[in-house]
């Protein structure tokens, strides 16, 4: 939903073209990253804590080459979200692969959605506030006040400093 809300009012802000393809391609990045925590949420909830484990540690670390690699030939930004896209896409991939042929799991049951989809409104709702707004709201005042190439700037450095701090996180996942 939110994809495509934002998909809709994109055209109607003053960003330009860059920062456009930008948002759009960072927004299947997100939607692709939720797709992992989806699998990782199914391993740990029938008690396969290894293969999740492995899958988030082996991201962690993949996605910080990539930053690194794509730092150290001095590409620019759309180089590193290209990364993280292509490694988002790898890993998807690799998860669906592996849930098929390991847990052969790849379904969904339609019964119960309409019920959990009304309990689930209200958990979405303030995930949704978190997450996008609460958590992003720096990059937005930046953005509004200093102009999208300050905000550029301020995102790389975070985002390089986020990928940093996964690799110990999913190395204390997997220590527990």
């Amino acid at each position: 939903i939110i994809l495509l809300i934002t998909l809709i009012t994109i055209p109607f802000t003053e960003y330009n073209n860059n920062t456009v393809y930008l948002i759009i391609i960072l927004s299947f990045v997100r939607i692709g990253t939720e797709f992992h925590r989806v699998f990782y949420s199914y391993f740990e909830a029938i008690e396969k804590f290894i293969p999740s484990s492995v899958f988030t540690l082996l991201f962690s670390l993949i996605l910080l080459l990539a930053t690194i690699a794509s730092i150290a030939v001095h590409g620019d930004y759309f180089v590193i979200v290209y990364a993280r896209l292509i490694t988002v896409i790898i890993f998807l991939t690799a998860l669906f692969i592996y849930t098929g042929e390991k847990y052969k799991v790849i379904s969904l049951r339609t019964e119960n959605m309409k019920g959990f989809i009304k309990d689930l409104i209200p958990f979405g709702l303030t995930t949704i506030l978190q997450q996008n707004v609460i958590g992003n709201i720096n990059i937005i005042i930046i953005s509004m006040m200093l102009g999208t190439v300050y905000s550029g700037i301020f995102n790389n450095a975070f985002l390089f400093f986020t990928v940093l701090f996964l690799v110990p996180v999913s190395l204390n996942k997997v220590i527990l």
